[in-house]
């Protein structure tokens, strides 16, 4: 998979199927009259999103590319090269999309063990977990493979 957190948002939507649809719920006249909710589904992947927060259809897109780069890097890794640009004073420190996927690549590595992890690092077991547990999603991806590998999973 190419780095999608590294590629412009004309570069991503060109791998992507846009659709546009009526979104569901209140709005008024211009929700009921106009296609502005926004579906991206990035064809090499088949990773899917959708975005209807807003009546702005280019506010909706720009939602959509944005969760549609978090979705990628949650579930299509790539292999990083250095994770030591992402420490910090022993800390896990990055909140970047790319030193996401630099820690779930060595979550993975580890069993999904964030002590292991930690370890192999030389960072503290709770910058990893502040790490994994600062967004829903991603928590609910680490959480996922540490039960198939028979861990607890990590509590918000």
């Amino acid at each position: 998979m190419p780095a999608s957190f590294a590629q412009s948002d004309s570069e991503l939507l060109a791998e992507c199927r846009l659709e546009h649809f009526r979104g569901p719920g209140p709005g008024g006249q211009k929700r009921n009259k106009t296609s502005n909710a926004v579906r991206l589904t990035h064809l090499p992947t088949s990773v899917s999103v959708t975005a209807v927060e807003t009546r702005s259809q280019k506010q909706n897109l720009a939602a959509a590319l944005k969760r549609l780069r978090r979705r990628l890097v949650l579930e299509q890794r790539r292999r990083p090269t250095d994770p030591s640009a992402f420490i910090r004073h022993g800390r896990w420190s990055a909140t970047s999309l790319e030193a996401l996927a630099v820690l779930l690549d060595h979550l993975a590595d580890a069993q999904w063990s964030v002590s292991d992890t930690a370890a192999r690092l030389g960072v503290s077991t709770a910058s990893i977990a502040k790490a994994v547990t600062r967004d829903g999603e991603t928590l609910t991806v680490v959480n996922r493979e540490r039960e198939r590998c028979g861990w607890k999973p990590l509590s918000p």
